[in-house]
């Protein structure tokens, strides 16, 4: 599978401290020295540098997935993945724009399809505000978006080093699935909270400044090439 940063022409893998895991959502993952593990929710935990160093946040999503509407784990990540496709290039605001994306049989996680892609959301004016770097996979009857976001520059600079993060994600038996996905498009514009920042559908946002950018939930075509 090709690197998210032959687009770029730039490579920061990262260098791994220790495996933190949760039994709940059904997950281990390698963090790099100084980042921490947030539950700040049953259903979503979040990934962050203490130090700051890098600003950007890693985050990972637990859906309860409707077998009659996706009888098999890759119907349940396909459809996710054209959907975020479509809402990045086709939402009027935000207007984004798929960098890279990756959906060929070589895109996966462990032993799981898991298409990825990189996008750059613009807000109104046209100027790049934040952009993200997504993967959708499923395991049995549980679907997971995990996806890093920053700041457009810090994600741009080190997007391959959130992406080798993501990458040593490996899924167990989850205790009980929680969320419950309802529609594969799903559209969200950035609001503030007294504890923070989200998008309409409960995403945090790393920093303050995001809050005036419209977040996007969306998906892909199923062809595999990265894009300029």
């Amino acid at each position: 599978m090709k690197s998210a940063l032959l687009i770029f022409g730039m490579l920061t893998a990262a260098v791994f401290a220790g495996t933190v895991s949760d039994s709940n959502l059904g997950y281990s993952i390698a963090l790099p020295s100084n980042w921490v593990q947030l539950k700040s929710k049953p259903d979503q935990h979040y990934f962050r540098d203490s130090t700051r160093h890098y600003r950007g946040q890693i985050s990972i999503l637990k859906y309860d997935i409707d077998k009659a509407s996706y009888p098999t784990p890759e119907n349940w990540s396909q459809a996710q993945f054209i959907a975020y496709k479509l809402s990045v290039e086709t939402s009027v605001f935000p207007f984004g724009a798929v960098e890279y994306y990756d959906s060929s049989s070589a895109a996966k996680l462990g032993p799981n399809w898991a298409p990825e892609a990189f996008s750059v959301l613009y807000p109104g004016d046209g100027d790049p505000t934040y952009c993200e770097f997504i993967r959708y996979c499923a395991v049995g009857n549980v679907g997971y978006e995990i996806y890093a976001i920053g700041d457009s520059t810090d994600m741009i600079q080190n997007v391959d080093f959130y992406a080798s993060v993501i990458a040593s994600l490996q899924f167990t038996t989850p205790i009980a699935s929680i969320a419950h996905f309802s529609d594969p498009i799903r559209h969200g514009i950035g609001i503030a909270d007294p504890k923070g920042f989200f998008d309409l559908v409960g995403r945090e946002l790393p920093e303050g400044p995001f809050s005036r950018a419209t977040h996007a939930i969306a998906g892909q075509r199923l062809i595999s090439k990265p894009t300029r």
